[in-house]
Parts: C-alpha cells; structure tokens; sequence
C-alpha cells in the first residue's frame, strides 16, 4: 500500500512534467485507443490498474533490496519506481503529442451551432455518434465488462473462451476502417429508423428485444447488411484460430449471434450512463 501510495504520488509530479497544460482529452481519447499492444495501459481497465501493475512489478523485482532497506538500497528502488512509471508516461506523452500535432482526435462531444443543424435529425445524429464514440472507447481500451460475453452465449452452444479470444481478435484488429465503430453506429441507427423510438430507449430493455428479433429476421435495411456483413468477415479472418474447419455450420450460426448480441449488450449498457 505505501508503495502504491508512492507510486501514485511520482504519477502526479510526472504528468505536470508531461502535461504541463493538461491533456486534451478528445486527442488523448484517440491516443488511447490507437496504441498497439506494447502499451501495457491497453491491457488495463483503468489507469490506476496500470499504475499499481507497474507497482507490484517493480516490487516483485526489487523486494530483496526493500527486505534489506539499506539507505542505499531504498534510494535505488525509489529511482527504479521513478525510472520505470516515468519511461511508460513518456511514450503515451509522444503518442499524444504526435497526434495532437496532426490533428487526430475522438470527439465524442463537438456540437455544431449552425442554425440549420437545429433539426431533429441533426440532433439524433449527433446522439448516435456520441454513443458509438462511448462504446467504441470502452471496448478498445478494453474498459468493458466480461459478463456481457456469458449474457451473449445463453441458449447458445457456444465457448465463452472461444468467444472471448474472438472478441479480443476483433478489438486488436480493428484497422484504420474502424470497422468497429461502423458496426456499432450501424446498430444504433437501424433501431432508431426501424423502431421509430428516441435515443433514450436504447438504452431500455426494449432495445435488447427488438435487436434479437431483427437479428433472424430478413430485413433489407442497409444498417442490418453492414452489421452482418461485418460479422461474416470478422469470423472468416479470425474462427481458423479456434479450429473453424471443424465448425459445423450451425455453430459458425451460433458465433455470429453471439457477437453480434455481445455487442448489444454493450451499447445497452453504456447508454444508460449517457
């Protein structure tokens, strides 16, 4: 405990050096979520998580000097806690400025004041990117709950290990096509168009109903297409992994379903802190 203590103190010294100014936050947002797996803070749900893993790293690494406790051997280890938390702050800190400097950013909450944006349509518009922002955050950052993976494999005949590694291989491979956040708006615009309900009820009950009912259903709607079509392709670049040419097609089926009801879980979820 004193050790995180410690640790959460240099944390605070070390982000006034790096951020003297604070960090935008729509640019850091997309920092955040583009980092690739060498950033340890991806594997973390929460930025205390990352710092108190760096704790008991070094801790494991060190504790014979902290037995000793020799003044020597806690300024040392005092210098290695400052080294090792300050090396990973500093590549986050040139990933952001980089960003900043071209002007990458998630803006999750940018309004227009144009006059004529004033439309409802504008404002649903704005709702629907909003969440989809929320959501896809969440998920790249790996900051979603795991118990949505068992809600989506009830009545199912599926693997939540199966399910989970597929999940985590659709996250890592989300490219610059962001196809991910295109799977996600599309869910939230084809249950406003076809439902007729507001924004507020995705986050309602009623949205986990109808998206399971439009799911077997043979709409045409072009949301539903890009939905499916996704799906499809995220199985066919990721199932080989997990035995896909034992699949039978009926489980290949169930898989299907099942990320796609992981996904309405989600967005369900994280609506009603909207």
């Amino acid at each position: 405990m004193v050790l995180t203590y410690m640790s959460l103190m240099m944390y605070t010294s070390m982000h006034k050096g790096f951020f003297e100014y604070e960090a935008n936050k729509q640019v850091m947002d997309y920092t955040i979520a583009h980092l690739d797996n060498t950033f340890l803070i991806r594997q973390f749900p929460s930025l205390f998580a990352f710092i108190q893993d760096n704790t008991m790293t070094a801790l494991n690494t060190y504790k014979s000097r902290i037995i000793r406790c020799d003044d020597q051997d806690i300024t040392w280890v005092i210098d290695s806690f400052w080294t090792r938390l300050k090396g990973k702050l500093k590549k986050i800190a040139s990933e952001f400025y980089d960003n900043h400097k071209s002007g990458r950013y998630l803006n999750a909450d940018t309004d227009s004041y144009d006059q004529d944006s004033f439309r409802e349509i504008d404002n649903a518009s704005f709702a629907i990117d909003r969440l989809t922002n929320k959501v896809y955050i969440k998920l790249i950052n790996r900051q979603y709950d795991k118990r949505f993976i068992k809600y989506a494999i009830q009545k199912a005949d599926t693997s939540y290990q199966k399910l989970e590694h597929l999940i985590e291989d659709i996250i890592d491979g989300d490219g610059d096509d962001k196809a991910m956040h295109v799977l996600i708006s599309s869910m939230i615009e084809f249950y406003l168009q076809q439902s007729g309900r507001p924004i507020a009820y995705v986050a309602k009950g009623d949205f986990i109903v109808f998206m399971q009912t439009a799911f077997s259903s043979n709409t045409e709607a072009e949301q539903m297409r890009i939905v499916k079509s996704t799906i499809d392709r995220w199985l066919a670049e990721n199932m080989y992994k997990y035995g896909r040419a034992t699949y039978g097609k009926t489980v290949q089926i169930q898989y299907r379903r099942a990320i796609y009801m992981f996904f309405v879980y989600v967005i369900n979820y994280y609506a009603k802190a909207t």
